[in-house]
């Protein structure tokens, strides 16, 4: 998820969800964004959501887990962030998706 900002309920939510807690274990990755990325190209391109502030990644294994299970737990954080959520960047989606998925990444 790419994120326009980070309130304390993100923070919250994402330890609440995939901290110790989770019915799955994940990987949660927060990264600050912005600097070079965020400024317009001298020469127009395809790179989406520019304003993005910052890029939260979750990512389980499958090793004795359902993969309905652990989509299930990412679709959690991701709900409990919508809110703050600018869009996706297909360079960090992992797993199947279908055609449908990918298009609502941008």
């Amino acid at each position: 998820m790419l994120l326009g900002e980070l309130p304390p309920a993100v923070l919250d939510a994402v330890r609440e969800l995939g901290g110790k807690t989770a019915p799955v274990g994940c990987i949660v990755d927060l990264r600050h964004l912005g600097g070079a990325m965020s400024r317009p190209p001298q020469t127009p391109n395809a790179v989406p959501f520019r304003e993005a502030q910052y890029i939260l990644r979750v990512l389980s294994g499958l090793d004795g887990v359902e993969e309905e299970d652990v989509r299930a737990a990412h679709q959690r954080v991701y709900d409990a962030v919508a809110r703050w959520t600018i869009g996706r960047s297909l360079n960090f989606v992992h797993g199947r998706r279908t055609d449908d998925e990918l298009v609502e990444q941008v």
